[in-house]
């Protein structure tokens, strides 16, 4: 888990601070994450 999940759960749980943008961040930054680690080794496979 990380901070974003952490405080979109809390503030789900308490129906104040917009948990489902902290969720909708953490989720686009997991994905960004995946991609940023995904393409180098598919880059050093290719060589």
């Amino acid at each position: 888990m990380t901070a974003y999940d952490v405080a979109g759960a809390i503030s789900l749980w308490l129906q104040r601070g917009g948990g489902r943008y902290w969720v909708t961040t953490s989720v686009a930054t997991g994905f960004v994450a995946a991609t940023a680690n995904a393409w180098a080794p598919l880059v050093e496979i290719k060589r």
